[in-house]
């Protein structure tokens, strides 16, 4: 009785929850994704001072991105979920 949620309230906070987590996955997937594109296609002709160099800034854009993206669409999705449960 007391000390309890309701249920109703503890179906809220776990699809909310389910939203944050599918909304990191996607973002981090899609930005990625684009970031690693975008740095492919920008640095064709570009000359490294060796191949890890070359790994270590793409590994550096691509997991900023992928920060960047989970953050925004964890929250636009786990926010949409909340509201509308």
């Amino acid at each position: 009785e007391y000390g309890e949620w309701s249920p109703e309230f503890t179906l809220v906070v776990h699809m909310a929850a389910a939203g944050i987590i599918v909304g990191v996955f996607y973002g981090a997937m899609l930005e990625g994704r684009e970031a690693f594109a975008k740095f492919v296609e920008n640095n064709q002709a570009t000359q490294f001072n060796s191949h890890l160099d070359a790994k270590k800034q793409l590994q550096d854009r691509v997991t900023w991105a992928m920060g960047k993206g989970a953050l925004k669409w964890g929250s636009r999705i786990g926010g949409f979920v909340s509201i509308f449960t």
